[in-house]
């Protein structure tokens, strides 16, 4: 079973999201503020999740956090965002973003987006 970490303020989106990732047998964690990733064993978790669409660029600071911390393993990250994805996908791509869902947003679309991860880099994969 592979563990993903998902970051989402909006609690009715989050158990959407979590209830379909644990229907095809993912089990999920849920942090409600960015900043909560910080504290975790993220070795633990095969992909996070995470809503980058916050004031300040909290969730982007988490990324850039990630690839400076975690350099020695980066995890798979899935990004929901509500901005305009020609804007910041150079930037997801340059700190090793996986996948990009934009908001509106729906729990299939985040299953889709962590099944390609997976895909990508089954070699890394953490259960």
């Amino acid at each position: 079973m592979y563990r993903v970490l998902l970051s989402e303020p909006n609690a009715a989106v989050a158990t959407a999201i979590r209830v379909v990732l644990e229907q095809n047998s993912f089990a999920v964690d849920l942090v409600s503020d960015v900043n909560d990733i910080r504290t975790r064993d993220l070795t633990k978790y095969a992909t996070l999740v995470v809503d980058v669409h916050r004031e300040g660029r909290r969730g982007l600071d988490l990324i850039e956090w990630l690839m400076i911390e975690h350099a020695y393993f980066m995890p798979r990250v899935v990004i929901i965002t509500g901005d305009d994805p020609n804007a910041i996908r150079g930037a997801l791509e340059t700190i090793g973003v996986c996948e990009v869902v934009i908001k509106p947003v729906n729990a299939t679309e985040i299953l889709r987006a962590v099944i390609e991860c997976l895909e990508k880099s089954p070699e890394f994969a953490v259960q």
